[in-house]
């Protein structure tokens, strides 16, 4: 998560990970066509309930003094199957009747913030771009990576306020991570991604869609899993994004090894605000090109009874369905997800009143008062570092 005065968790240390646009891949993994489609991509209006004069006001979920497992089971309570199953998507419609308005999973926030709702007027029409992880890293200054972090933050929140960006980021790309705190109130959650075992976007014929990787025990301990380890057990992240590669034979998303044996029976990842989101599209993944699953219905039921919460594209909203009549799922299974993120959003404050939490008071003169670009300029500066002088420079 994000804490108050600072963004104290994850981009500490971060991995090289280049962000690849969606590239079409075949049934063989290499020309696969996506199955995103517009309403996974949708623009979408973001609001907050309202918690003063809406259907939920009389609800616990508007109780700020409340518990926060209690206000979220309240309002968990009041929503149908059909209203679960179609809020287990990135564009989450929310529910009309009460008030509850759509969300968007999907934001992004890697060294800027992405995936926002911006404006092609003046307020609100950027966010500052700060240097890529793999070079503000080298700078090996984690006070530094602290301020761009709670800049980017900041920008975040100021954007929620205006209905343009979420309350969780997929983000970072993750190897290491800072220590982080216990806030009352989460200022973004992070998500670090992908887990585990993604090292390649595309590569000799194989793709990040159906690559398969062979990782020893040894190797899975010792390399691919312990930046994801510390996420929980030091930064205390409420939220992970499964890969879309697989891991010794099973999709990652489908995993339940690593989803429910290794992030929550042996490293602390709670059964009660921690979610795990899909990477966008791994879900159908799953089916097609991994063919783990012979059907949608099945990749949708094994992954989210592996351990995968919420999926970023509509198999779950279109599929669950057709998996509570085959008896593969209960509607216990899907509350517990739908549970998770909403969780957090009520410690992020979404269904506070505006003067309860401090966040929900930042505008863009927030975004435009910090001192952004010189912070950014400086992202680039500090990490600047000579690997090899061949006689060019005088040192």
């Amino acid at each position: 998560m994000f804490a108050p005065g600072g963004f104290l968790l994850l981009l500490g240390l971060i991995a090289p990970v280049v962000l690849g646009q969606f590239v079409p891949f075949n049934q063989s993994g290499f020309l696969f066509a996506y199955e995103l489609d517009e309403t996974d991509l949708a623009t979408i209006s973001l609001s907050f309930p309202d918690c003063q004069n809406g259907p939920l006001a009389g609800n616990i979920v508007c109780t700020a003094s409340a518990n926060y497992r209690d206000r979220t089971w309240g309002l968990i309570n009041l929503l149908t199957i059909d209203e679960l199953i179609v809020n287990t998507r990135n564009t989450a419609p929310g529910v009309p009747r009460l008030g509850l308005p759509p969300y968007q999973v999907w934001n992004e926030a890697l060294h800027r913030l992405d995936q926002a709702n911006f404006s092609d007027f003046v307020t609100f029409s950027r966010a500052t771009i700060f240097a890529q992880p793999i070079l503000s890293t080298a700078a090996l200054n984690r006070t530094f990576i602290h301020t761009i972090a709670d800049i980017i933050s900041t920008q975040g929140r100021a954007l929620k306020n205006a209905g343009k960006y979420g309350l969780d980021s997929y983000a970072p790309n993750i190897n290491g991570f800072r220590r982080g705190v216990e806030p009352d109130y989460i200022k973004i959650v992070a998500t670090p991604r992908r887990f585990a075992g993604y090292d390649l976007e595309s590569w000799n014929g194989t793709s990040r869609l159906s690559n398969d990787l062979i990782i020893s025990n040894q190797d899975l301990a010792g390399y691919y899993t312990p930046q994801f380890k510390a996420a929980i057990r030091d930064a205390r992240a409420n939220s992970f994004m499964c890969s879309y590669n697989g891991v010794n034979g099973v999709p990652s998303c489908a995993n339940s090894y690593l989803l429910q044996t290794l992030l929550r029976n042996t490293w602390g990842f709670s059964n009660y605000d921690g979610y795990v989101s899909a990477d966008c599209d791994s879900v159908v993944n799953v089916w097609e090109p991994h063919y783990y699953a012979y059907n949608l219905s099945v990749a949708s039921s094994e992954s989210l009874l592996a351990g995968t919460d919420i999926d970023c594209g509509h198999a779950y909203a279109v599929h669950l369905n057709e998996s509570i009549i085959a008896g593969a799922v209960a509607p216990s299974d899907i509350a517990q997800g739908v549970f998770r993120l909403y969780s957090n959003l009520v410690r992020l404050g979404f269904f506070d009143w505006n003067n309860s939490v401090v966040y929900r008071e930042l505008t863009w003169e927030d975004v435009v008062s910090t001192d952004a670009q010189n912070i950014s300029y400086e992202s680039a500066v500090q990490g600047i570092t000579l690997l090899k002088n061949d006689g060019t420079l005088p040192l």
